[in-house]
């Protein structure tokens, strides 16, 4: 990767590097300090932390350790040197400025996971076509139906997601969980085995980006809980916006990016405060008592919070201002 950095900045008169993670800014910054090239940490999130935190990095291992810490005093120096910094949420940006740096930056941007509206749009999806993807999956046209979209890995909590549609089952058995999610359908299957949920009640369906819009119409609710640990400060989850953008409110729990403070100012849909018993029950009241409203809503707070046009100007108003002379 360093050869064909330096392959590039030898042959195009390269102004800056952006670089997306901390790996590519191990180069960002050398070339940086090397030829004065303008360097755009874009962090998408606290790399060795989320690799600790997953359990890939186990820090009582000295190796692991040694790593965990290199890559801890490279974050900073990052942070430090860096033309611009972007950071998905406000909360990791706190944590850089109150934490990390103990200092203000100016330098620093938030732009959260967007969402392309062009792709995700509710209003591109007719009403038949919603009754025909019910007909197709074999969703009672009746159905209240929950919907988690994406993969099934480290981060997701999935086991207290089936724990919860339990909860919201015994409440209502015309519910539907439906997973859209291109992850092999053994480990959804083992797990609904292991937390004794209605395999009736349960569908899974494998789809390509460009059909998931149409197969996410049937959803009444988007359902994702993901782990409430340190790194997910930093953390954005796309689903969210996309969710919102097809004109649907979310389920999902506390301590993850912004997503607390978004949903409670916002109205956009319903947080599990944790997962015990107790709490799943309240939060199955909270559906219920939730005062929903039409998909117009919730695709105007995707519009307004997660757009991808936003985005992309905000980074193009960013390497204007590092390649200002």
């Amino acid at each position: 990767m360093f050869k064909q950095t330096k392959k590039v900045v030898k042959t195009y008169p390269v102004k800056i590097i952006h670089c997306r993670g901390y790996i590519t800014s191990i180069i960002g910054l050398k070339y940086k300090r090397k030829y004065n090239i303008g360097f755009l940490f874009d962090m998408r999130g606290f790399y060795a932390d989320e690799r600790a935190e997953g359990g890939l990095w186990n820090k009582n291992n000295f190796l692991y350790l040694t790593i965990y810490n290199w890559f801890k005093k490279k974050e900073k120096q990052f942070l430090i040197n860096a033309d611009y910094v972007i950071s998905l949420t406000s909360k990791g940006k706190e944590i850089i400025c109150n934490n990390i740096l103990n200092k203000q930056l100016s330098n620093i941007e938030i732009i959260p996971c967007c969402v392309d509206l062009q792709k995700f749009n509710y209003t591109e999806i007719n009403y038949n076509i919603t009754q025909n993807v019910k007909i197709e999956l074999n969703i009672p046209i009746e159905a209240v139906v929950y919907t988690y979209l994406g993969s099934i890995g480290t981060w997701y909590l999935f086991d207290e997601m089936l724990i919860f549609f339990n909860a919201i089952y015994k409440q209502n058995n015309k519910s539907v969980f439906l997973f859209i999610s291109n992850d092999s359908p053994n480990i959804i299957n083992e797990a609904i085995i292991r937390n004794n949920c209605n395999k009736n009640a349960i569908v899974i369906t494998s789809k390509s980006s460009d059909l998931v819009p149409k197969y996410l119409s049937v959803s009444d609710w988007g359902l994702f809980f993901i782990k409430p640990v340190f790194s997910k400060q930093a953390s954005s989850p796309t689903k969210l916006a996309e969710f919102l953008a097809m004109g649907i409110p979310v389920i999902t729990n506390k301590g993850v990016g912004d997503v607390d403070e978004f949903i409670e100012s916002t109205n956009a849909g319903v947080l599990v405060n944790n997962f015990s018993s107790d709490e799943l029950v309240k939060s199955v009241s909270k559906i219920k008592n939730y005062n929903k409203q039409n998909k117009e809503f919730y695709y105007n707070l995707a519009f307004k919070y997660f757009n991808k046009d936003d985005a992309i100007n905000k980074y193009a108003d960013i390497y204007n201002r590092i390649n200002k002379p």
